[in-house]
């Protein structure tokens, strides 16, 4: 009787630490998925709009009545935003990704969709008229995608910079200026590389790439480090370098580069009237050299050069008065005498120019921080997974050793 007693004893505390160990095993599985869930698509929870000039409503979703935007605020899948004449705002999503409205714009933010990391799969936009410049993150994965729809076409993106244009008559227009975008109407596909253009009319397929017209006048910033330049136009709009690093484009049809040297170059075409700013910011210290050009009708209208000596942190800017007429640049002027640092070649305004001391001041930051929005992989989600895969192991653990201990009475 003793030897089977022992058995039976024997027996109960193998089965229950084989029953614990297939529980622990489960629990760390389980664990490990709330930890590190599978990829699936999800929706994003909002875009964020700012405000760039004017004003502008927005519809959100499942509602029919219209609120005046605030620069800031979130917007969902669904909401829809209208510009007023002579606005502009900038929609940002994640990893860099912008769209910026023109004046009289009507575009509704149909799709956001994201992987675990919350990292765009797919944006979706329906653009019923007006303008749009987008700045598109590149996505290395061809399953993630920027895709605006317009009553005529659908333009799909992946890292590049493009112009969408729509009609009163539904008619697309479509400009690259970076990287390649695919145009599909009724059926038909195109692909539009950088420097070309092409259009699609209602009800018809999209016209054969054509190169695109070079601009009638156009502003030419370049700076050597240790500085980085940034243009400002009258809309607010930026284009060119922050001091850590970031590139943004926000001004229709421009584009940022760098060259030998470390030369940093960021072109402004179709300039309107109004003051745009030259801003450089100090990344080291030492002298950084600068050219500023404003080009119109293939000649050079405006010239001014000099050298900026640059401290981490520091900053100078340059205010210039731009007069166009009939899209034909007539003037461009130094709006601040006071503020030169170099010297004006072949412009009257700028003759006798004197250097002047360079102040340090605030840099000038993004309006929006993305690291904030869009947080790491290391969400509150995997944390809270991590803390109750690990609390349900330890209880385990103890309720399976307090099991043997009594398996040793039975």
């Amino acid at each position: 009787m003793a030897v089977f007693k022992n058995k039976n004893r024997l027996a109960s505390a193998i089965a229950a630490i084989a029953l614990i160990a297939l529980v622990l095993l489960l629990a760390g599985s389980a664990g490990f998925w709330l930890y590190n869930p599978p990829r699936f698509d999800s929706v994003l929870s909002f875009c964020t709009l700012n405000i760039l000039q004017g004003s502008a409503e927005v519809q959100t979703p499942d509602t029919i009545a219209w609120e005046e935007a605030r620069d800031g605020m979130k917007l969902e899948p669904g909401s829809r935003v209208i510009t007023a004449d002579g606005s502009h705002v900038l929609l940002t999503f994640s990893e860099g990704t912008t769209t910026k409205l023109e004046p009289g714009t009507d575009l509704v933010v149909t799709k956001l969709e994201s992987n675990r990391e919350n990292y765009p799969n797919v944006i979706m936009l329906r653009q019923q008229s007006g303008g749009t410049w987008n700045q598109v993150a590149k996505l290395p994965d061809k399953k993630r995608h920027f895709e605006v729809q317009t009553p005529s076409a659908a333009v799909l993106a992946r890292g590049t910079l493009f112009l969408v244009n729509v009609d009163a008559s539904g008619k697309t227009f479509i400009q690259t200026t970076e990287g390649q975008v695919d145009v599909t109407a009724q059926n038909r596909k195109v692909h539009v590389f950088a420097g070309q253009q092409t259009e699609a009319a209602l009800g018809a397929p999209p016209s054969m790439p054509m190169p695109i017209p070079p601009p009638d006048n156009e502003l030419i910033v370049t700076v050597s480090t240790p500085a980085v330049g940034l243009v400002i136009d009258p809309h607010g709009s930026r284009t060119g370098y922050l001091p850590n690093g970031s590139a943004l484009n926000q001004i229709a049809g421009s584009r940022s580069s760098v060259g030998e040297e470390s030369r940093h170059t960021t072109v402004i075409p179709k300039l309107s009237s109004g003051e745009y700013t030259v801003v450089l910011h100090g990344v080291d210290e030492g002298k950084a050299d600068y050219s500023i050009e404003a080009l119109g009708d293939g000649k050079n209208k405006f010239k001014y050069v000099g050298s900026y000596d640059a401290t981490t942190g520091s900053e100078w800017e340059l205010r210039l008065q731009v007069n166009v007429i009939g899209g034909l640049l007539q003037r461009v002027s130094i709006v601040d005498p006071d503020s030169r640092v170099g010297k004006a070649i072949g412009d009257n305004d700028g003759a006798g120019a004197q250097a002047t001391e360079v102040r340090p001041r605030e840099p000038v930051t993004n309006s929006l921080d993305i690291d904030e929005q869009w947080p790491s992989a290391w969400t509150k989600e995997r944390q809270l997974g991590y803390w109750l895969a690990l609390a349900i192991i330890i209880i385990l653990l103890v309720v399976g050793t307090i099991y043997v201990r009594l398996c040793r009475w039975c």
